[in-house]
C-alpha cells in the first residue's frame, strides 16, 4: 500500500488499485460513488485521475500571484508622519508615475521619473508567509505585508530612514 497526501485528502491504495479508502469523510461518500458496481479498469482509470488532480507543484503562492505586477506610490508614513506621494512632471508634461513592479521568480523592478528622464533599479525580492525581504545592491530590508488586496499594498518595516543612528517606522502604501 502507498500513502499518498495534499492538503485535500489523505488516502491509502493498494498496489492493486481494488479499493480506496478515504479519510476525509466528504469526500468518503462521493468516491464510493465513483466506485459502485464499476469495472477495474475504470476504478483504476479514477484513481490515476485522483493521483493527478491531487498533487501539488511548487508554483507561486497566491500570495505572491496576487502581489505580481506594477505597484504605484500612494503614500509614505514616517513615525505616523503620512505624506501623499505627489508626482512631480519637472516641466516635461508628460504624465509618468513612480512604480514599483514584482516579477515571477522573484525580480523587482523600481521605476522612477526625474529630471524628464526614465529611470530603472533593479532588484530582488523573497517571500515567506506575509514577509518580504527586499534585496539591492545596497541593503536588504525586510517588510512586514500588512494589507494586500486586488488594489492595496500596505508594507510595514522598520528602518534606519534617516541614517540617523534612530530606528523609524516606515509605512508605504501601493494601488494599481
Amino acid at each position: 500500500m502507498g500513502y499518498i497526501s495534499n492538503a485535500y485528502m489523505h488516502y491509502w491504495i493498494n498496489n492493486d488499485a481494488r479499493s480506496l479508502v478515504l479519510l476525509n469523510a466528504p469526500l468518503a461518500a462521493y468516491c464510493s460513488l465513483l466506485f459502485l458496481n464499476k469495472p477495474l479498469h475504470v476504478k483504476k482509470f479514477i484513481v490515476i485521475l485522483l493521483l493527478l488532480v491531487s498533487c501539488t507543484s511548487e508554483e507561486e503562492t497566491p500570495v505572491e500571484v496576487s502581489l505580481l505586477g506594477k505597484w504605484y506610490y500612494d503614500y509614505l508614513e514616517v513615525n505616523g508622519e503620512r505624506t501623499p506621494i505627489v508626482q512631480q512632471d519637472y516641466g516635461c508634461d508628460v504624465d509618468k508615475q513612480d512604480y514599483i513592479e514584482f516579477t515571477p521568480g522573484g525580480g523587482l523592478i523600481l521605476y522612477f521619473y526625474q529630471d524628464c528622464i526614465d529611470g530603472y533599479r533593479y532588484d530582488t525580492y523573497t517571500l515567506e508567509s506575509n514577509q518580504i525581504t527586499f534585496v539591492s545592491d545596497f541593503n536588504t530590508t525586510v517588510s512586514e505585508i500588512k494589507e494586500l488586496t486586488v488594489n492595496s499594498l500596505i508594507l510595514e518595516a522598520t528602518v534606519d530612514r534617516y541614517l540617523d543612528g534612530t530606528l523609524d517606522l516606515v509605512v508605504n502604501r501601493f494601488t494599481r
